[in-house]
């Protein structure tokens, strides 16, 4: 596991004056993102103090196929944007970032930060080599409360992104122990037990495919019937009643309500567009 790199974002022109500032005051592994309508308005001898003598990473933040000012090579390590779902299918971004924000709660917000990861989620499903990193919002709250910091290192993220200011750069300083004392194992567990698991997993996500796909059968006999018989295609108290009787079922075995909520949604909105297809099928 790489050690955690912290990024600070700057939305200014940067003098010499606060480049050794930063260079004096900021944590070990730190680096500059300039914003790109900033790059552009910069002077490049600035870019190349930050490089050469203060030996300070530099990367560039552009929102996806923003054309860069060709001067910028040479100076910036990577190009940063903005997650859209265009990544997905395009496969041509270098960095991406997402935005995480922390309230000023001191509270552990599981359920509030892996609902913002979600799309960190899918990215990295989708295309596991893609960089990504992490806006923090509250980066004082990130800091106080460790267990942000442990959770999105388990889950694979090495680097963040803050606002360049100076209470930030002294508390990164501050906590500079919690980020270089807190990494994972650099080996991955590769015992039999492992194995283990993940077959039974396999049996049974199968099981839970062929179920779909026979309940998706019945659905399309009940389309073809209300096809024949002129009958609706939407009704909301049978929804009603699926949603409901699911979410008893899951609340009696301890399963997450919500996720089961999401499931048979969806599923439901499945069949029914199954029905559509088949009422208006020419």
């Amino acid at each position: 596991m790489k050690k955690p790199f912290f990024w600070f974002l700057v939305n200014e022109t940067f003098t010499p004056h606060l480049i050794d500032e930063f260079a004096s005051n900021a944590f070990v592994n730190a680096g500059l993102v300039y914003k790109n309508e900033v790059v552009e308005k910069s002077n490049t001898n600035i870019f190349s103090l930050i490089k050469t003598e203060y030996k300070i990473p530099l990367a560039i933040y552009s929102p996806m196929n923003t054309p860069l000012q060709s001067y910028t090579d040479g100076y910036f390590s990577c190009t940063i944007s903005p997650f859209n779902h265009q990544y997905i299918k395009s496969k041509n971004s270098e960095w991406v970032s997402f935005n995480l924000e922390i309230s000023g709660k001191q509270k552990f917000d599981i359920k509030g930060i892996l609902n913002q990861l979600s799309d960190y989620f899918i990215l990295k499903a989708t295309l596991p080599k893609t960089e990504a990193i992490i806006e923090i919002s509250n980066f004082t709250s990130f800091s106080v409360n460790s267990k942000y910091f442990n959770l999105l290192q388990k889950v694979g993220i090495n680097n963040y992104l803050i606002a360049f200011s100076k209470e930030n750069i002294v508390t990164l300083k501050q906590s500079g122990d919690l980020f270089l004392n807190n990494n994972l194992s650099q080996t991955t567990d590769k015992s039999t037990i492992f194995d283990m698991w993940r077959s039974q997993i396999d049996v049974l996500d199968n099981i839970l495919i062929e179920t779909l796909n026979q309940r998706m059968q019945i659905v399309n006999e009940m389309g073809n019937h209300k096809k024949q018989n002129n009958l609706p295609l939407f009704e909301p108290q049978r929804w009603q009643q699926i949603v409901n009787s699911r979410k008893e079922m899951a609340h009696a075995t301890e399963i997450d309500v919500e996720m089961i909520t999401k499931i048979f949604e969806a599923i439901h909105l499945a069949a029914l567009r199954r029905m559509i297809e088949i009422e208006f099928k020419n």
